[in-house]
């Protein structure tokens, strides 16, 4: 966005690309979980992902393994690709560092991460564990991102007269507490 979006006059642009990529992401995510919920009834036991072509052969019949292969390959290929850049992005911008895909040391974060991923791969962990883990991981953090982007979004002396609105505020808070409930759940600390 910073490179794509410079000044103030391009807040609106940038507005309506988060709104309409949210949209597409919500659709994608009510999708996954209706499937999930029509294949995998509840006490359904999946060890490995034969188990989880298996489940959908019902509604696929013979193609369900090829659909669910394609649908790993697309979330495993989009994940290593934006995944470490996403962190090179963070990391870079912490560190101060340039920002930009020709710079060493953004490239140098971007391999690096990569590496990681694929020595895990190799060491045999089970992709479902490490998927459950991951998502674990982010149940955690998510509450403090909410809580961090609050403070940021009404910081005056930051953003000046684009700080949020009311009506932004009442819905951040409102997700904050859905965040902080979902991740003291999955932890079963409520």
């Amino acid at each position: 966005m910073q490179e794509r979006y410079e000044g103030k006059e391009r807040l609106g642009d940038s507005r309506f690309d988060i709104i309409f990529s949210m949209i597409i992401v919500m659709v994608v995510t009510v999708s996954i979980i209706v499937t999930a919920a029509v294949a995998f009834p509840l006490g359904t036991n999946i060890e490995n992902p034969i188990d989880m072509a298996n489940q959908i052969e019902p509604l696929l019949g013979t193609w369900a393994k090829y659909v669910f292969g394609l649908g790993i390959f697309a979330a495993g290929i989009t994940s290593a690709m934006t995944a470490p850049l996403a962190a090179a992005y963070a990391t870079t911008g912490v560190l101060g560092w340039k920002q930009h895909l020709k710079s060493y040391k953004f490239r140098a974060i971007w391999l690096f991460i990569l590496i990681i991923g694929v020595v895990f791969a190799s060491m045999g962990y089970s992709p479902i564990q490490l998927i459950v883990f991951s998502q674990y991981a982010n149940g955690l953090i998510l509450p403090v991102i909410v809580l961090f982007l609050m403070f940021v979004m009404n910081n005056s002396r930051m953003l000046g007269e684009n700080t949020n609105r009311t009506w932004l505020n009442i819905v951040g808070w409102i997700i904050f507490a859905i965040t902080l409930l979902l991740a003291l759940n999955s932890f079963e600390i409520i």
